[in-house]
């Protein structure tokens, strides 16, 4: 399932095609239409102006914003469009807590305070939406605990603190520490050697930043030994020390429930979520303004034209 890409952490390479940022023209047109709601051009780059505000990397050399950028705001406008459709159709909503708790989160992410106001709506908007959505077609609460507790071979998702030292000594240090009961955050913080040492040794998806990593993306990042210690992790049980030749000596250990809940269900896989998704996806009929690119009915995006 496609996740919404929030404000500063699209990442995506310069493109021969730039999309300009200018809305000189005269000709009042839109810039997509799904199943017959339309996002003006105005409006559409009145939301990239925004976003270049928020985010310097986003501009290209000769003023024009990344052209991936603007098929991603373009996706991501269809797919709000039709997850707050359904809502509406299933008698369901958007409440003022989703909205005022997507701005509180994006609030948080670099830049979001810069861009322009349109687009900090926009993105506020599309965080609530998918956040009501996944609500009333993901796993409840309950149901997502109880697949973190029967492990990452259930789940197939790992969330992960993790510390980092140079040698076997420190490695029982820190394990004789964890056994007598110190927390596993304030001892990475203390004695890991690794940069995570900052925020109490919490483990990243490179790719998204999120706090959990599913089984493929961690198997691509990792080596066999730190594969083979993860088949005795469990939630808040450290494991044995063990050593990645020529890193050091490292401890792992699941975090709780609670503390990923969130991270947890963007990684998690959702069959019932999938499925509405794509359901909603395949159906949609949309329409691209060509210099923008064209949609993708099998990928569910807008790509290059």
């Amino acid at each position: 399932m496609r996740r919404f890409r929030p404000l500063a952490v699209v990442a995506a390479p310069a493109l021969a095609a730039a999309l300009a940022l200018s809305s000189c023209s005269t000709v009042s047109s839109d810039a997509i239409d799904v199943n017959g709601t339309a996002l003006s051009r105005d409006d559409f780059e009145t939301i990239l102006t925004g976003y270049s505000d928020g985010v310097a990397g986003s501009v290209l050399p000769n003023g024009t914003i990344n052209a991936s950028i603007a098929r991603a705001v373009l996706t991501d406008w269809v797919t709000t469009t039709l997850y707050e459709r359904q809502l509406a159709a299933d008698g369901a909503e958007v409440s003022d807590a989703d909205l005022a708790t997507a701005r509180e989160e994006l609030a948080l992410k670099a830049g979001f305070a810069k861009a322009g106001e349109s687009t900090q709506n926009f993105y506020v908007h599309a965080s609530a939406v998918r956040s009501a959505f996944e609500r009333e077609y993901g796993l409840r609460d309950d149901e997502l605990k109880s697949l973190y507790a029967s492990g990452p071979s259930a789940s197939g998702v790992y969330c992960l603190r993790g510390i980092l030292v140079a040698d076997r000594t420190k490695a029982d240090e820190a394990s004789f520490r964890l056994a007598a009961g110190d927390e596993f955050a304030k001892v990475a913080t203390e004695l890991s050697t690794d940069a995570t040492a900052k925020n109490g040794g919490i483990l990243q998806n490179p790719q998204t930043g999120k706090a959990c990593i599913d089984q493929a993306a961690l198997a691509s990042q990792v080596g066999p030994e730190f594969i083979s210690a993860l088949a005795g992790v469990g939630i808040d049980q450290p494991t044995t020390p063990f050593e990645i030749p020529n890193v050091g000596w490292v401890i792992l250990v699941m975090r709780p429930f609670d503390e990923v809940s969130k991270d947890l269900r963007d990684a998690v896989k959702q069959p019932g979520l999938d499925a509405k998704h794509s359901e909603l996806l395949a159906s949609a009929r949309v329409s691209v303004r060509s210099e923008y690119g064209r949609w993708d009915a099998t990928r569910g995006e807008v790509v290059p034209a």
